[in-house]
């Protein structure tokens, strides 16, 4: 998209910047884009008397960070005490890291943060923030329900209201489906569908989380065989917890579901969060050898986020290195994410593991993906998650926009 096509001419701006010279060329590059209304305050003082002057007036704030009397941070306090809804740009001289950390601080506030940009602001970075401002940033699915019991759980189990969405992987390079993860939900009849977050813990500690288990297996693997049947060879992930892999039954059960749905056991792929392993050593290490010796696949899930990664993979006998989206969303303007990203990637491919980036969620992501050489990518700007007749149309439509 060039400059001259990036028009935003619904969204309302304020801009809030101490320096004339740089809140002049701001407003200028705004003026370009097309806003509706750009406002602009000299000081997050000033800011705050616009912000409650007029709640609704604007879509979106673009703050330095560092100003005298009311800095930026403190703007996030004012926005939060009135639980703004507004979207934030973070525009700031300040290092990478302070502006990192300014951006995680305003997202734990519950502020909608869509772009944490260094100054000097060029235009092709805020063009970008700025097509996030429309993006949904909420999940998709509630991940915290805190009044869920297990007797609610063993009911929405006994009278099947637990459902299997699916998320496609496709090859960055080609744009081709490789393969899909199955995503658990609840659909409870208060809440809606309910996300595995926020079940998941209390399926542990009920005892209720094998047969939990077992109903997301059989699922997904029929699934795969009725995609089969419409010429869609595809590969199934299945997010698996810490107690299910102490079943030292687990592999017979997988193998003999994969023949009872002929489907060969490479295209199965269990994800094991780094963080969750592992409760019973001896009895996880079987299962897991057992499992890659009937060549099912293992990938470690949301690699980087704990803390014995590379003791984890040299030990274990993972095939598949999936990269957590914290890193991958925003890799592209964030150095330090960029750098982690790239050295995972280096790791895999030394290691000669399959590398899956998730989170790729703006065309910018995908773009950085495409350029690491990563296997497999997962994210909305691809597709959200669906249930299983819903794949042969998203797949059609996909097809057309490579």
């Amino acid at each position: 998209m060039t400059l001259e096509q990036s028009e935003f001419p619904k969204l309302s701006a304020l801009l809030v910047e101490d320096e004339a010279y740089s809140r002049m060329v701001m407003a200028r590059i705004l003026g370009k884009f097309g806003l509706k209304a750009v406002a602009a305050a000299a000081n997050g003082r000033e800011a705050m008397r616009m912000i409650d002057a007029a709640p609704d007036a604007f879509d979106l704030i673009i703050t330095d960070l560092q100003m005298p009397d009311v800095d930026g941070i403190e703007l996030f306090r004012h926005l939060r005490d009135r639980n703004a809804n507004t979207a934030l740009i973070l525009a700031s001289g300040v290092d990478e890291k302070l502006l990192r950390m300014s951006r995680n601080l305003a997202k734990a506030q519950g502020l909608r943060v869509v772009g944490a940009l260094k100054k000097p602001v060029s235009s092709k970075d805020l063009m970008i923030a700025l097509q996030n401002v429309d993006r949904p940033l909420e999940p998709e699915i509630p991940s915290f329900v805190n009044d869920l019991s297990e007797a609610e759980l063993q009911e929405a189990i006994r009278n099947e209201k637990i459902q299997v969405h699916y998320q496609p992987k496709v090859n960055p390079q080609t744009g081709s489906l490789m393969s899909v993860e199955a995503l658990v939900r609840w659909d409870h009849p208060l809440h809606g569908l309910v996300g595995p977050d926020a079940f998941i813990p209390l399926a542990e500690t009920s005892g209720l989380i094998d047969r939990l288990t077992d109903i997301v297996v059989d699922r997904s693997l029929k699934q795969a065989m009725l995609w089969r049947k419409n010429g869609i060879d595809v590969g199934v992930a299945i997010n698996f917890s810490a107690p299910s892999l102490t079943e030292l039954a687990l592999p017979d059960k997988i193998m003999a579901l994969a023949r009872s749905y002929g489907l060969p056991p490479a295209s199965i792929t269990l994800e094991v969060t780094e963080s969750s392993m592992m409760h019973d050593a001896v009895s996880g290490l079987d299962v897991l050898g057992r499992l890659r010796m009937n060549e099912i696949g293992l990938s470690i899930d949301d690699f980087g986020t704990g803390y014995s990664s590379l003791q984890k993979l040299r030990d274990l006998p993972f095939n598949e290195l999936k990269i957590d989206r914290s890193f991958i969303i925003g890799a592209r303007e964030d150095r330090d994410a960029r750098a982690i990203v790239e050295a995972s990637v280096q790791l895999g491919k030394i290691m000669e593991m399959r590398i899956v980036a998730e989170g790729v969620e703006t065309k910018a992501d995908w773009e950085f993906i495409r350029t690491l050489g990563c296997d497999e990518a997962q994210g909305w700007f691809i597709a959200r998650s669906m249930p299983g007749d819903a794949l042969l149309e998203w797949l059609r439509d996909w097809h057309k926009t490579l």
